[in-house]
């Protein structure tokens, strides 16, 4: 007979495992912090993720609200989908949402993963790696740099999302 143990995997087989499958070896401690955190880190979960890793190479997602204010982006798009987090058991289970008064953000605990809302500063903009911006009231912006500089942080993701949301009419 044959018995499987399903549980969390020992450190030791998952180095092993990243070493023979893993293509870049630099990412190797970012899934030993992932396994450490994650209480049930199967094999699954394992060669899952070491798949994306390979396929994409690409970090944990960063995804912004920006909006004219940073507290309009906080209240209107990232508000909007922390109520939605906070309302459904499923996504509650995977997510975590920080509301406090300095940091607003949803984010998955052991990936790096997160959504929070920033200021609209171009020059900050240039150090985002985002694969998802969502800009609220984009033609209330004061600056052309601005918009042009969020879009071109998402440009650096192999499949980047820039999304613009405004009242303007036609």
């Amino acid at each position: 007979f044959y018995h499987f143990k399903y549980g969390a995997l020992e450190e030791e087989f998952i180095r092993e495992y990243c070493e023979d499958q893993l293509a870049d070896q630099s990412k190797l401690p970012g899934v030993l912090a992932a396994a450490a955190v994650y209480g049930n880190f199967t094999f699954d979960v394992l060669r899952s993720l070491v798949e994306e890793i390979n396929r994409y190479g690409e970090p944990a997602a960063e995804v912004y609200a920006v909006a004219t204010e940073q507290k309009q982006a906080a209240s209107a798009v990232w508000g909007a989908a922390a109520a939605i987090v906070l309302k459904s058991p499923d996504l509650a289970e995977e997510f975590e949402v920080q509301d406090s008064f300095n940091n607003h953000r949803i984010f998955i605990p052991w990936t790096g993963c997160e959504f929070k809302p920033v200021k609209p500063d171009p020059k900050k903009a240039d150090s985002f790696n985002a694969h998802s911006i969502a800009a609220d009231e984009v033609h209330e912006w004061r600056k052309r740099e601005t918009y042009t500089k969020f879009k071109d942080a998402v440009l650096k993701r192999s499949q980047g999302m820039f999304t613009s949301i405004t009242t303007a009419g036609d």
